[in-house]
């Protein structure tokens, strides 16, 4: 047979099987989420044991800076305070009753989070109460664009990703096919929430004009990763080439023509014709990008230069004209190979 309790050992589980019993008699959440902007509730409810338990007034207090402040009162023989309220109606009681000092917060802010105590004023056993822990979470706004850049042999952002004032800091990642890399930075914005923005960085080709790259944002308020795609623009002078011209432009023939075919970023917006001896012949008709001879003569017998613009640079190229004296057609190929069949 063990040895007897102590009466020390008997006030002790005395004690706590008491300490149990009061504080079951205060229902609440021990953490509650809300979101900036939006309403939250703080459940707390008072559930007597017995008809001896007397409720005298409802008390709830936040801690800040170390220490309790109250931010709402019940008493029934008053209208109910809110001590910190800055804007009417942002706290308020459920319902105004002894036995339930469920309480409501909105349009929430950052400032409220933290933990809530919630007291009930009781006779005989004096103030029991329960504590919450309130999480407050701000939904980011993201977005995600090209970083209009000119085409180089330095690494340069192409890309930028922003989650906007997001709680807690948003995660960004991106998905390329392109050999680039990623930095990332934070800002605590004054109401508490962070702002997280991210580069993406490579060194910009031509190439890489058009391509797609796709910002990634994770947070704890989106059921699922938001995707942003971007398409780049790397800006670059423009690439021209003349066409239209097959080798056999004959004396009098009609209805030659020339086109200037330029690509660049932004596309060009000016096309200058010439020749490599200066102005044009009279003979030529220039339409924008295209260069018209309406009869071939001697004088087209030169070599034509096309220029073209666009805010990037200036890029011309030549294209060397030889007039013959007759029409080299398929007819004459053909019957010079048969004499030699």
């Amino acid at each position: 047979m063990g040895a007897p309790w102590s009466s020390c050992a008997f006030a002790s589980l005395l004690f706590c099987l008491l300490s149990a019993a009061i504080t079951q008699r205060v229902k609440v959440l021990d953490e509650v989420t809300g979101y900036l902007g939006q309403e939250v509730t703080l459940p707390c409810t008072f559930v007597p044991t017995g008809n001896e338990i007397k409720v005298s007034q409802v008390t709830w207090m936040q801690e800040a800076a170390g220490r309790k402040q109250n931010v709402a009162v019940f008493h029934p023989d008053h209208e109910p305070s809110y001590p910190l309220e800055t804007e009417r109606g942002r706290l308020r009681f459920k319902t105004q009753t002894l036995e339930d000092a469920t309480l409501i917060i909105g349009p929430l802010r950052m400032a409220d989070e933290g933990t809530y105590f919630c007291e009930f004023a009781t006779y005989p056993s004096g103030n029991e109460g329960g504590i919450t822990n309130l999480v407050v979470l701000a939904k980011p706004t993201n977005t995600a664009e090209a970083q209009e850049v000119k085409a180089s042999n330095l690494e340069l952002p192409v890309a930028v990703c922003i989650s906007n004032r997001g709680k807690p800091p948003a995660r960004i990642t991106w998905q390329s096919g392109l050999n680039g890399n990623a930095t990332v930075s934070e800002v605590t914005n004054a109401d508490g929430t962070v702002t997280v923005t991210s580069y993406y960085r490579m060194v910009p080709t031509k190439e890489a004009n058009g391509q797609r790259i796709t910002c990634i944002v994770e947070h704890k308020t989106q059921p699922q990763p938001e995707a942003l795609p971007v398409v780049l623009s790397i800006l670059y002078p423009p690439e021209v080439t003349i066409e239209g011209y097959d080798d056999n432009w004959y004396l009098s023939r009609n209805e030659a023509m020339l086109k200037c075919t330029a690509k660049g970023n932004p596309p060009p917006t000016e096309f200058i014709w010439s020749t490599a001896n200066g102005p044009l012949p009279k003979t030529v008709e220039v339409q924008g990008d295209i260069l018209l001879v309406r009869n071939v003569d001697a004088s087209v017998n030169t070599t034509f230069r096309c220029q073209a613009t666009n805010r990037v640079g200036q890029v011309s190229t030549d294209q060397p004209i030889y007039v013959r004296g007759e029409y080299r057609g398929e007819s004459m190929v053909l019957s010079v190979c048969g004499a030699f069949g």
